[in-house]
């Protein structure tokens, strides 16, 4: 039986780790263009991020949304009305970037998901605003779901875009 050099071995073992450290890295396989348009799609959500926490501190302290009460709701109510323009300009600024196609379908599920979170966000404030509290506390499961959706829509594309 004939031996293969050590030399061989160790080679194959080097190329193998090298490969596996590299992993598989989505955003490698992106045209340039497309990693740009990612890269604006993220300079888009860190500055929502930056307008939503310019606001201030939240307005109350140890609020429990499971069981929130009326006078504190309005109050939260008041602070989450102010992201409404925020989200607007920013959904707006997102379907300005120029996408290819093949980053379209996970920027379109991106898109869809953060619809969702700002039409809940909206039936959310509303609630809040009124001192609704069974009608807040009957958003938070959807409210909490939607945010999920972005998170991952966000994972598909290769972009970070969460609040």
């Amino acid at each position: 039986m004939r031996r293969r050099p050590v030399w061989f071995i160790i080679a194959g073992l080097c190329v193998t780790l090298a490969l596996a450290a590299c992993g598989d890295d989505d955003g490698d396989d992106l045209n340039a263009e497309s990693r740009a348009a990612i890269d604006d799609i993220e300079e888009i959500c860190d500055g929502w991020k930056k307008s939503l926490e310019a606001r201030g501190e939240f307005p109350v302290d140890g609020f429990d949304p499971e069981d929130p009460k009326a006078d504190e709701l309005r109050k939260v109510g008041a602070y989450f009305v102010t992201a409404q323009p925020i989200a607007a300009q920013a959904m707006a600024d997102l379907r300005a970037v120029q996408v290819l196609a093949e980053i379209k379908s996970n920027v379109d599920s991106l898109l869809a998901a953060l619809d969702a979170e700002v039409a809940w966000a909206k039936v959310q404030t509303s609630a809040a605003e009124a001192g609704d509290i069974p009608a807040f506390k009957a958003t938070l499961k959807d409210a909490a779901s939607t945010n999920q959706t972005v998170e991952d829509s966000a994972d598909q594309l290769g972009a970070e875009c969460s609040f």
